[in-house]
């Protein structure tokens, strides 16, 4: 039932399954811990348990891939290896390694992008809603730019190209072919994850914040990863 709503780590009987329920385990603990800390600005290994949190998941589902493995999982291990350099760049100093931490989600949303392309049915056919709901989610990231834009200065074309690559992910997201509503659900929460991030930076900074940009953050990370990885092995059945 918990796994009809929400993705969970998979047996597969290999030899591995001890080390997939380590790897799960230390992400959970890592990022329970991150997750009660994060409002302080520094805390003993900080970065490292930030690290940790998506870090094992990317371990996990790397040596989860079906065998062999398709090109769509080796870039869902791609971006989730970006991510992780993204979380350490912004915990040793978010201000000071900001950009390169922009750079490195960019580069984790083109390589989301890449493999939501790689789900796409052939032919291309969506659903009128899925088309609508992609169309959504333009419109939102479109509007959230401009609503941004006044307070963005010098950081406005970067942020701009960032929009424009995480729209395209979650819209990808939407149009691709998957069993379940896993994948688009993650790719809707790390919108809103960096749109948290955005208004605490770029606007004012609200309660909670960390906590909520973390929690968020960590479900699109959990629900893209094994959502794509589950994907791939009913495909392989």
């Amino acid at each position: 039932m918990l796994n009809n709503l929400f993705p969970m780590p998979m047996t597969l009987s290999d030899g591995h399954d001890d080390t997939r329920m380590a790897l799960i385990l230390i992400s959970l603990a890592a990022s329970a811990v991150y997750f009660v800390f994060t409002s302080r600005d520094t805390f003993p290994a900080r970065t490292l348990i930030k690290a940790l949190g998506v870090g094992m998941l990317t371990l996990y589902v790397a040596i989860s891939l079906p065998d062999p493995a398709p090109a769509v999982g080796w870039w869902l291990v791609g971006a989730l290896a970006f991510s992780t350099l993204g979380d350490i760049f912004l915990s040793l100093d978010r201000d000071r390694l900001f950009v390169q931490g922009l750079g490195a989600f960019l580069m984790g949303h083109i390589a989301y992008v890449i493999a939501f392309v790689g789900l796409m049915p052939e032919p291309f056919d969506p659903m009128i809603y899925d088309l609508a709901s992609a169309a959504l989610i333009v419109l939102f990231g479109g509007a959230s730019f401009v609503w941004l834009a006044p307070g963005l200065g010098k950081m406005s074309l970067p942020v701009f190209f960032y929009v424009v690559v995480i729209v395209a992910m979650a819209a990808a997201s939407i149009l691709a072919d998957t069993h379940t509503h896993w994948v688009p659900i993650g790719a809707v929460l790390f919108m809103l994850s960096d749109m948290m991030i955005a208004i605490e930076k770029f606007k004012r900074p609200f309660p909670a914040a960390g906590q909520a940009i973390w929690l968020t953050y960590y479900a699109a990370q959990w629900m893209l990863g094994l959502g794509v990885l589950a994907e791939l092995y009913m495909r392989a059945a």
